[in-house]
């Protein structure tokens, strides 16, 4: 992987790097990353330009793409203010494995509790949870040449945030978590600082409907002017204008909002893949400048959910 970096000031940061897997560089800069890639918090506040730069640097260190949903730039709102986490999607860390000459394959599945009282919890390949069973976990297990197994196991209830997937599908959710956390046991230096939207349960993910503000820039539209001190005592001309309504990660993973019609043209081709390669090709024609924030993880999810349907 190779990277040149330019700068001549914040604004025009530009960094160019071949991402892990790719043979087409990308070129990263403030502008872009806030346009295509960063999604505002709930409220509506928008990364600084460290958060940017920290996200081009992050992508740029560990060989993301950020045009096939490798990563995306998350906000949510906190006490102190809002913050800023680069999100990674699973795809990104099984692609680690698969570019890593030492990996020789991967086992993970679901801990669970049978019925009977003396019962001890047991570890089954897969995401099958029968009826009369209490699921408690999951677990995953990188083979590496030349060292001992990374083996990852993670409680259901340290997960859990009670709605969207998690209430459909909980068994596939938590057997992410535990393979992400597997990955990067294996592979430290390579994925160091890389987590996935699943493990991060703290951030609540702003999504706008591709009806209201599609990118990050009419976001910016939309805040108030920043007011001086001297100003703020004034009262203002006009009523302030309530904000808008934004819709929640539960909203999106329940499917009250719909990809855009780009997206579902997307998703359309991505459905007819038949195989590894297939999804690659759809993943690498997406045209980025389309997208809208809604859709990067709509698409993430898809993605992954085929690579893994496929490589079964």
């Amino acid at each position: 992987m190779t990277t040149e970096l330019t700068t001549q000031s914040a604004a025009e940061i530009s960094r160019t790097f071949t991402p892990l897997g790719s043979s087409d560089p990308v070129t990263m800069t403030i502008a872009k990353v806030r346009e295509l890639w960063a999604v505002p918090t709930k409220s509506g506040k928008l990364p600084t330009d460290r958060d940017l730069i920290n996200f081009i640097e992050l992508c740029a260190a560990r060989g993301l793409d950020p045009r096939v949903q490798d990563a995306y730039l998350v906000g949510y709102d906190a006490k102190d203010g809002a913050t800023f986490s680069l999100i990674t999607a699973h795809q990104a860390l099984l692609k680690r494995c698969e570019a890593s000459p030492r990996f020789r394959g991967r086992t993970s599945g679901v801990v669970v509790l049978r019925k009977a009282a003396d019962a001890e919890p047991v570890e089954r390949e897969g995401t099958i949870v029968f009826p009369g069973e209490t699921l408690l976990g999951g677990w995953a297990r990188i083979k590496l040449d030349g060292v001992d197994d990374s083996y990852h196991s993670v409680n259901l209830a340290a997960y859990n945030q009670g709605f969207g997937r998690w209430n459909k599908d909980a068994a596939g959710m938590i057997v992410k978590c535990a393979e992400g956390g597997a990955i990067r046991k294996a592979l430290p230096t390579q994925l160091a600082g890389c987590y996935m939207a699943e493990e991060m349960q703290t951030i609540e993910v702003s999504h706008r409907p591709a009806s209201t503000a599609t990118t990050a820039a009419e976001a910016l539209k939309r805040l108030p002017e920043t007011k001086r001190p001297e100003q703020e005592a004034k009262p203002p001309e006009q009523p302030a204008k309530a904000p808008e309504p934004e819709a929640t990660t539960a909203e999106v993973e329940e499917g009250l909002l719909d990809p855009s019609p780009y997206a579902g043209e997307v998703l359309a081709a991505l459905a007819e893949c038949k195989t590894l390669e297939d999804v690659t090709k759809v993943s690498k024609a997406i045209e980025v400048a389309k997208l809208v924030p809604t859709d990067h993880q709509i698409l993430a999810d898809h993605f992954d959910y085929m690579r893994s349907a496929l490589a079964k």
